[in-house]
């Protein structure tokens, strides 16, 4: 096995983080519920991080605040 030098090892795991920064995730909004899957569009908004979507299905919701 081949040795990997400190510097090298460094960059490789900024480059690691740098790249999951840059990754977005999608919120779902259901009124019926289900795993993984947000009841309100409020709970969906102070979830989500920069970069993310909501994607809101069919349905009866409560007001929110989008503040982000």
């Amino acid at each position: 096995m081949q040795n990997v030098a400190p510097h090298r090892l460094l960059t490789l795991v900024a480059v690691a983080g740098l790249a999951s920064l840059g990754r977005a995730d999608t919120l779902l909004v259901d009124d019926d519920g289900g795993p993984g899957v947000f009841v309100s569009i409020q709970a969906a908004v102070t979830a989500a991080l920069p970069g993310d979507v909501i994607l809101v299905g069919p349905g009866l919701y409560a007001g929110f605040t989008l503040d982000k």
